[in-house]
């Protein structure tokens, strides 16, 4: 990944997606920190540290991002977009997909246990 990826550096403050904005890349946040905010909701929704990503929707679906994402800390991301993606070998592409569908498994399993 290293070889073809594309590193971001944030500093404190920055905004680093934009809600409604279309990007359909997707970031790992390598250090750092970052807070996720959805137009209409008070304050953040959702923190992101270190090993986790976002920005998978946009990604996956190719629509305009859902929330807004700003460093808290100096932060090191890894952008991946569809173009990287296709560069690296099956393997490591299946690992990624994998992380995708778990993350989105739990977030289902987290509104719907919300909703009961």
């Amino acid at each position: 990944i290293v070889a073809h990826a594309h590193f971001y550096h944030a500093m404190q403050k920055d905004q680093i997606i934009e809600q409604g904005t279309l990007d359909t890349s997707f970031y790992v946040l390598m250090s750092g920190k970052a807070d996720v905010f959805i137009d209409g909701v008070e304050g953040s929704v959702a923190e992101i540290s270190p090993g986790e990503f976002f920005g998978e929707l946009s990604f996956l679906l190719n629509r305009p991002r859902s929330s807004t994402v700003k460093a808290t800390k100096e932060s090191v991301l890894i952008r991946l977009d569809r173009q990287l993606l296709g560069k690296l070998n099956a393997d490591i592409r299946e690992k990624i997909k994998d992380q995708i569908i778990v993350k989105l498994a739990n977030l289902l399993e987290f509104k719907n246990k919300k909703a009961r």
